[in-house]
């Protein structure tokens, strides 16, 4: 590979830096710094650090694993190594807002991957039900551990039962439902037709004749696609839709 494009400009490599540390004002600007110092010293930070560090390195090596394992899920391989890198860089959108975290996995997976954007969000709604129900049983079990017992012990536990059952009735949905239009996608990946039409507009932007525009529309037979791309040059567009007319 050429080293140019190896090299990444100045302004890229300080941009994050300065978006994290918006971020980090953002999270504590109002927060009270004489009544945040005072817990300081009153906390035994010997004991709380660690922990919380061990607690943010144990959940950030498990959920790098299990969003790999969801793309992979899907059909789109992906590295845990690649996902651990990804998965660092939106730390901090996911301690702001979950679902900011997981737009910024979608833009990168979109990046390197060009996995489509709603198809990563679709999947990460499957995957937070599933995690939304996991939580939700975690809580269940600790009503029943506990060992006080009172009507708001009762009523918590009730709501998370019913939210357990909600979730999992969610999921059962969402793995049988029919495969229509955006679940169709989501299932069973791009049509052919669309692969056509970006592979033509991008040769013909390597051979100079800058297309920019394409689309591709199903049929009522399957496999069967209407593919429609702006041609610069009539000829030369037709060799790469329908390359075997112009073979040797």
């Amino acid at each position: 590979m050429d080293e140019s494009l190896k090299k990444v400009p100045l302004y890229k490599k300080i941009i994050p830096w300065l978006v994290s540390g918006a971020i980090l004002v953002f999270l504590f600007y109002r927060i009270d710094r004489e009544q945040f110092i005072v817990s300081l010293f009153k906390a035994d930070l010997h004991i709380y650090l660690p922990l919380v560090m061990f607690f943010i390195l144990i959940w950030y090596f498990i959920e790098a694993q299990n969003i790999q394992k969801l793309y992979q899920y899907f059909g789109i391989d992906v590295s845990y190594p690649e996902m651990l890198k990804i998965r660092g860089a939106t730390f901090l959108l996911m301690i702001i807002n979950y679902g900011l975290g997981a737009g910024g996995i979608a833009l990168y997976m979109k990046k390197i991957r060009n996995v489509p954007i709603f198809k990563s969000v679709g999947m990460f709604f499957y995957y937070m039900v599933i995690e939304s129900g996991a939580i939700t049983f975690l809580a269940m079990m600790g009503c029943l551990f506990t060992s006080e017992s009172s009507v708001m012990l009762d009523r918590i536990f009730m709501l998370c039962l019913g939210l357990f059952l909600f979730y999992n009735a969610e999921i059962i949905i969402l793995r049988n439902v029919p495969a229509w239009g955006f679940l169709r996608r989501l299932r069973e990946g791009t049509w052919a037709g669309h692969v056509l039409e970006h592979v033509t507009l991008e040769l013909q932007n390597l051979a100079g004749l800058p297309g920019g525009f394409g689309k591709a529309r199903e049929t009522s037979e399957r496999g069967v696609y209407k593919v429609v791309v702006r041609a610069w040059h009539e000829k030369v567009t037709d060799s790469f839709l329908f390359p075997n007319l112009y073979s040797p």
